[in-house]
């Protein structure tokens, strides 16, 4: 039987905890961090955060670090909203094109892509405003083309992207539309009612999560997914900012097909 922790206490610890991580792991300043960025040429857009580089007359899968946008090549999902879009994004703004790879702690994911944040100019001082107009990871967050994915330990700009996201949300941008159908990525998601299709619109929960998450019915609040093992307090957070996930879908008072989510408050 799970312990039951009151939600303000529970919602205080873990974000202490994540904040803690995340300031141990950004610890040296911005304008400290100076590597190389490597020239490549984007020779293929695979999808919104996916591409093909050329280097050395090599080819090779690089998959950017920190977002994560509709899927639209995925073998077992169907196409998701605003994949599309975010994939001619990608396409129109750097293929064909260079671009400069700057790394983190991890540079090759379990499938083997290299991981990497994608600028369109080489990167110098790495200011706030230097990453908003050229560093492509940020640019695909700030125009509501994606959403934020922080898998450590490849968590250099996790707090800017956070922001970033924040501020495309606030301007309902792409994703964030409010117009969206209801089928669309705005729709809430009930942990305790949803279908185990329905539960993996939620960043980070696959089938084998999205299974352990009915098994543990009835859920108090989201915060308890801390208990699915693999998720952590980094992907918690992900979940709570990506806002679809809820324990009490609200239902709109002028069209009963619409639900929202609880906003939860992250700052």
């Amino acid at each position: 039987m799970r312990k039951r922790v009151g939600r303000s206490l529970l919602i205080m610890t873990i974000l202490s905890a994540i904040l803690a991580h995340t300031l141990a792991c950004v610890a040296r300043e911005t304008q400290e961090w100076n590597p190389e960025a490597e020239r490549v040429i984007v020779t293929r857009v695979i999808d919104g955060d996916t591409v093909v580089v050329l280097s050395d007359s090599e080819e090779f899968i690089v998959r950017m670090i920190g977002v994560d946008t509709p899927e639209t090549v995925h073998p077992r999902k169907a196409v998701q909203a605003y994949g599309k879009e975010a994939s001619e994004f990608t396409r129109q703004a750097i293929e064909g094109k260079p671009v400069w790879l700057e790394f983190d702690v991890s540079r090759v994911d379990r499938y083997g892509r290299v991981l990497a944040y994608i600028w369109t100019h080489a990167p110098s001082s790495r200011s706030d405003l230097e990453i908003r107009e050229y560093m492509y990871n940020a640019v695909i967050l700030l125009n509501g083309y994606g959403q934020v994915m922080t898998i450590p330990p490849n968590v250099r700009y996790a707090d800017a992207f956070v922001r970033h996201q924040s501020e495309a949300m606030e301007r309902e941008c792409g994703l964030w539309m409010i117009d969206q159908e209801p089928n669309e990525q705005s729709q809430c998601v009930d942990l305790n009612t949803a279908s185990a299709q329905e539960l993996q619109r939620i960043i980070h929960i696959g089938p084998e999560r999205a299974k352990m998450i009915i098994q543990g019915r009835p859920w108090h609040s989201v915060e308890e997914l801390i208990e699915i093992d693999g998720l952590g307090e980094a992907r918690l957070l992900d979940i709570i900012v990506q806002g679809l996930a809820s324990v009490e879908c609200q239902t709109s008072p002028t069209d009963p097909n619409s639900q929202s989510c609880a906003v939860v408050n992250v700052e």
